[in-house]
């Protein structure tokens, strides 16, 4: 990116009060034998109220296609449950290979694939830290990390003016700067601009005589918002 590069980006309030959850299954050759339910559990352990129940017999999706489910919970302890009526799991028989994946913004809660007629992943579901939008920025360096700096601005409703939020110079960071280094943030809703500097005007990649490649990701829940 040279000497330096910047993205726009927008947070608009989520649309999920509690956490979002994704329940993702790519289906084997015999779709009409999945089904999957959550249900939350009592404080005791002892009950459980069925929350939400998928069967592929049902829906009214494209069942050769992965697919996704999300759903938003509020904090407690939760069970997930994945079933085959034919006791043959989704891999790795003639019937092709599947699987199924749960995920949390990107954390893995449950997956599987040759789990036999069903199987049963407990997870639990704690209040979110951040009252608004979770921001990731990641940073690989090159050889020289100190040449590098970054901001995050808040910009004005007329777009004329920003406020700076956060900023890093990687001189002044006791990180190793020789590893994957993450700063989150938690942003309200409004628009922002990412910008990342280059000191000596060369970027993180992909110079002669700089050693490693190094790059930039900018994500919120796992979607991209700025990279390079």
């Amino acid at each position: 990116f040279g000497s330096n590069e910047t993205t726009p980006f927008q947070i608009n309030d989520p649309t999920c009060d509690g956490v979002e959850v994704d329940v993702t299954i790519v289906f084997d050759d015999d779709p009409e034998e999945i089904t999957w339910d959550i249900r939350k559990v009592s404080a005791s352990g002892d009950d459980s109220v069925m929350l939400t129940t998928f069967d592929a017999r049902k829906q009214k999706v494209d069942l050769q296609a992965e697919h996704t489910e999300s759903l938003c919970l509020e904090e407690g302890d939760y069970r997930f449950t994945i079933y085959d009526s034919a006791g043959d799991g989704m891999c790795c028989g003639p019937e092709g290979d599947g699987y199924y994946n749960v995920t949390s913004y990107g954390a893995v809660i449950a997956q599987g694939d040759a789990f036999g007629s069903n199987e049963t992943t407990p997870f639990q579901i704690n209040d979110p830290t951040c009252d608004g939008v979770e921001v990731d920025v990641t940073i690989v360096f090159d050889d020289d990390p100190e040449e590098i700096t970054w901001d995050i601005r808040k910009v004005s409703a007329s777009g004329d003016d920003s406020v700076m939020l956060t900023t890093f110079d990687a001189r002044k960071q006791k990180v190793d700067l020789q590893a994957e280094h993450t700063e989150s943030l938690c942003l309200e809703e409004g628009d922002y601009r990412f910008t990342i500097y280059d000191s000596a005007g060369d970027g993180l990649c992909c110079g002669v005589g700089h050693g490693r490649d190094g790059y930039y990701n900018v994500t919120s829940y796992g979607t991209v918002i700025a990279q390079g």
